[in-house]
């Protein structure tokens, strides 16, 4: 029997620290992005308003704030242009891990 709960115990901390590796380096691929980018497993995407994107990773999200302006004659090329002003990461989507806006 305690042959079997040390097992167990290896399996589960094996597994929460692949999992806390994994979150750590999507949180800093994302953090140091500089445009949107969704996270390398996404759950579901979803445009939350006309400014705001929200992705679904494995038990974290990312928003990201945007501001969108109108085509002009510079611009023609393009319908329109969106950048990036803000962007927060949280996980299982409680806790705030970082956040930025510019």
């Amino acid at each position: 029997m305690k042959k079997i709960f040390r097992v167990l115990i290896i399996i589960f901390s094996s597994a929460v620290l692949i999992y806390g590796v994994f979150v750590g380096v999507d949180c800093l691929r994302l953090y140091n992005a500089d445009e949107s980018k969704p996270p390398i497993i996404t759950l579901s995407p979803a445009k939350i308003e006309n400014d705001t994107v929200k992705y679904t990773g494995l038990g974290y999200t990312v928003t990201y704030r945007t501001t969108v302006e109108a085509e002009t004659e510079e611009n023609e090329s393009h319908n329109a242009i969106s950048d990036v002003c803000g962007a927060e990461f949280r996980l299982f989507d409680k806790i705030l891990l970082w956040a930025w806006i510019e």
